[in-house]
């Protein structure tokens, strides 16, 4: 899954670009994440003719910005709880020096 976000959020953060399928290679070894992220609706796949040729271009969709989104919401969540621990804690043990 990691790099699977890793690649969602490439995607994300250049929304104007279809990335072609040569170009996804190069950002890593995405090739059975490619498939799953297209199942599952987070990534779509464009088809186009050049020079005789079909390539395949991979773009983000809407339900793949959701899942960014609320992955970034469930992290911020996640350290928020780690710090209301953490600070919890040091309160605790400064009342038990007292």
């Amino acid at each position: 899954m990691r790099s699977e976000f890793k690649l969602l959020k490439t995607l994300a953060n250049n929304p104007k670009t279809r990335f072609h399928e040569n170009n996804i290679h190069e950002l890593g070894n995405y090739n059975a994440d490619i498939e799953d992220l297209v199942e599952e609706g987070l990534i779509r796949i464009e088809k186009m003719s050049e020079n005789g040729r079909i390539y395949k271009y991979y773009k983000i969709t809407l339900k793949g910005y959701e899942l960014l989104k609320d992955l970034k919401i469930r992290d911020w969540q996640f350290w928020i709880t780690i710090a209301v621990l953490v600070i919890s804690l040091a309160s605790l043990a400064f009342q038990i020096i007292r």
